[in-house]
């Protein structure tokens, strides 16, 4: 796939180019929540409105490329979603260990220090 001057891959990624705004989150924004050019600009303020056109005009020219490309993207996101799921402590489980923490330390008081 030629990209054009507006979008460069960095990463493995393709992206527009000065920007961490990726060519899936243009796509799936326009594809998924039927955001247009013009009102893009408002969910991306770092880009143009040319930006935006230029990256569009490059979907619907090279569509059937670019839909393979995001759903490549959606498949690795949920791949490592799957692989990290789960893992770590949940919420509850962080909030019992901070209770507990606050128990073990002792109590300093501003009055027994300068006492």
């Amino acid at each position: 796939m030629q990209l054009p001057d507006v979008l460069h891959e960095q990463d493995g990624e393709i992206r527009v180019k000065g920007h961490r705004i990726s060519l899936y989150h243009i796509v799936t924004a326009y594809n998924e929540k039927w955001i247009g050019a013009e009102a893009m600009v408002f969910y991306y303020p770092t880009l143009s409105l040319d930006e935006i056109r230029k990256v569009l005009d490059f979907y619907h020219a090279n569509r059937a490329e670019v839909d393979e490309y995001v759903r490549a993207c959606k498949a690795e996101s949920r791949r490592q979603e799957a692989l990290y799921s789960g893992r770590g402590p949940t919420r509850e489980e962080l909030l019992r260990r901070l209770e507990e923490k606050k128990q073990q330390e002792p109590e300093s008081s501003p009055r027994a220090e300068a006492g």
